[in-house]
């Protein structure tokens, strides 16, 4: 019901704190008991798309370090600051399985600093913090 009502915000309703390069991480568990840590760079611009790329690696274990997989997305979004959603319309989607199917995201979205926020899938998942790069 949130996500439905995300889509029908105007365009002067992006939460303008987003825009600029972002840079995130975030560790979780693998297979093995391996460590698998997920970085990411988005990039939100005022006219409503985005892009970003997101890179896993082994964290320990004989294979730290090695790339596990990168993904690349590009899109449109959303962001209701009110209710801390953001909605991903991802219309290119590159990665190991060549997927280009047009997907839907949401997330959770909360600033600890005009320059660092959290964020979480809806579905759940790790908690990443974003660093602002770049505005």
């Amino acid at each position: 019901v949130v996500a439905l009502s995300l889509l029908a915000l105007p365009a002067d309703a992006q939460d303008s704190s987003l825009f600029g390069i972002w840079r995130g991480q975030a560790m979780m568990p693998g297979a093995g008991g391996l460590d698998v840590i997920i970085s990411i760079e988005q990039i939100f611009r005022p006219d409503g798309h985005f892009s970003s790329v997101t890179q896993s690696n082994y964290a320990n274990g004989p294979t730290a370090g090695r790339l596990i997989g990168k993904l690349q997305e590009q899109g449109t979004y959303q962001a209701d600051p009110n209710q801390g959603v953001l909605s991903l319309h991802v219309m290119k989607h590159t990665g190991s399985d060549k997927t280009t199917q047009p997907t839907d995201e949401y997330d959770h979205y909360h600033f600890t600093s005009p320059d660092r926020f959290i964020m979480q899938s809806l579905d759940g998942g790790p908690l990443i913090a974003f660093v602002r790069a770049q505005q």
